[in-house]
């Protein structure tokens, strides 16, 4: 399932929460206000099924996809409260919101690929076992551990010491492919502070994996980091020897 599909999907779950609210507004034969709205539900939600299988993961992770729970999620609530309370408008309303989200996500398709989170697409920092600094870029589709999301400021602060840091050391490595002047750019300035250097793009949809993308000649270590950045990245820890992987793997927050 893709985005391509989605706009088959939005028109038949309008059209049968339409016809839900009108039957409810009318005020006869509930059995229709409900029948239509689950029918809606029903293939709304076959979308959203569709695309956590074909992305492997609950779409929940960009801003296109959290508005489609929003859009599932308004007329399930206005047909609770319809059960509940018999508000004759209640459907109408529900219906409109949805229609508002679903019309976002349609006219404004380059939200399908933009994250949610600000701060995640912002390198994030973490140490391996020896404690030497690791600058991980995600864009738009790496993975990103708990410990990232756990704090936006947190990260918002170790990106800024270290955007301020000066040269420490030269670059003994960098990656000689396409990935764009600016990630090689950012890449040789962090190496240049000792940091090494991973990006999520491989050329594959393994979003999991990090690829080394350059080395310093002299790593830097959070023993030569100030407070509180150092107490932070104590807990930033992925168990491996930066100096011996070209791949990192990386667990997913969501």
């Amino acid at each position: 399932m893709s985005w391509e599909y989605f706009i088959l999907f939005a028109v038949v779950a309008l059209v049968c929460w339409s016809l839900g609210a009108f039957a409810a507004w009318k005020g006869k034969k509930t059995v229709w206000a409900y029948g239509f709205t689950l029918l809606g539900l029903a293939v709304f939600f076959c979308f959203i099924l569709g695309m956590w299988v074909s992305l492997e993961r609950p779409p929940m992770r960009t801003m296109g996809e959290t508005r489609l729970w929003y859009s599932f999620f308004l007329p399930l609530a206005g047909l609770i409260t319809y059960i509940r309370w018999k508000y004759k408008w209640i459907l109408s309303f529900s219906c409109v919101l949805s229609l508002v989200f679903i019309c976002i996500n349609i006219f404004k398709p380059e939200i399908h690929n933009k994250t949610l989170m600000p701060a995640l697409q912002s390198p994030w920092f973490a140490i391996d076992k020896f404690h030497r600094v690791i600058a991980f870029t995600s864009g738009v589709y790496g993975y990103v551990p708990e410990f990232v999301c756990r704090s936006k400021e947190e990260t918002i602060l170790i990106e800024n010491y270290f955007d301020n840091c000066g040269k420490k050391t030269e670059t003994k490595h960098i990656k000689d492919t396409d990935f764009g002047e600016k990630l090689i750019e950012f890449c040789e300035c962090m190496t240049q502070k000792g940091i090494y250097c991973f990006d999520s793009y491989n050329g594959n949809e393994h979003v999991e994996y990090y690829t080394k993308i350059s080395s310093p000649c002299e790593a830097l270590v959070i023993e030569n980091v100030p407070e509180p950045i150092a107490s932070i990245l104590k807990s930033h820890i992925i168990d491996v020897d930066v100096e011996m992987v070209d791949i990192i793997h990386v667990c997913n927050a969501y």
